[in-house]
């Protein structure tokens, strides 16, 4: 972040989830690290991927669970923004 000049303490990191064990994410292990990155760093926030279907080739999401991850960052930059009751379908 100091590259690009940005105070961590006030530029949030959101960090997403691969693809879930749930749908044979073959590199689900990694999430439990990603999960930890608000232990390191205080201004992450990690965006859950679980429900998020997968292809078969169990690295990449479909394109729906594309856009619920898309969603899911979404609403939650908009509530570290202070908006409030944001709902996602």
């Amino acid at each position: 972040m100091y590259d690009l000049n940005l105070n961590p303490e006030n530029v949030p990191l959101l960090a997403g989830e691969l693809l879930s064990a749930e749908f044979e994410g073959k590199c689900a292990g990694f999430n439990q690290f990603i999960a930890q990155l608000p232990d390191v760093i205080p201004n992450a926030h990690i965006i859950s991927s679980e429900g998020f279907p997968g292809k078969r080739d169990g690295l990449h999401f479909t394109t729906e669970g594309y856009r619920k991850l898309g969603k899911r960052y979404g609403a939650k930059m908009l509530s570290l923004l202070g908006y409030e009751n944001i709902r996602i379908k």
